[in-house]
């Protein structure tokens, strides 16, 4: 059973990672900022997309044959 503590450590450190932009947040906002409301779309919506191809690719057990056949890997 997990104590109190844990818990409580256990759900700043999920709201400090929720908190802070990372890479993908930061590349959109340098985007937008530097070349308009149309790239940082355009960014954004590639983003989201890789990231849904990419939970795809792990739904359908990819990931299992690419640790097992790397050259399928540098294939894709």
């Amino acid at each position: 059973m997990p104590t109190p503590t844990n818990v409580l450590l256990l759900l700043t450190a999920a709201f400090l990672l929720s908190a802070v932009p990372g890479p993908d947040m930061l590349y959109i906002i340098a985007r937008s900022t530097g070349q308009g409301r149309p790239a940082g779309l355009i960014s954004c919506l590639g983003i989201a997309t890789a990231g849904l191809l990419q939970t795809g690719v792990v739904a359908l057990g990819l990931s299992g044959l690419f640790l097992m056949v790397p050259m399928a890997y540098e294939a894709i």
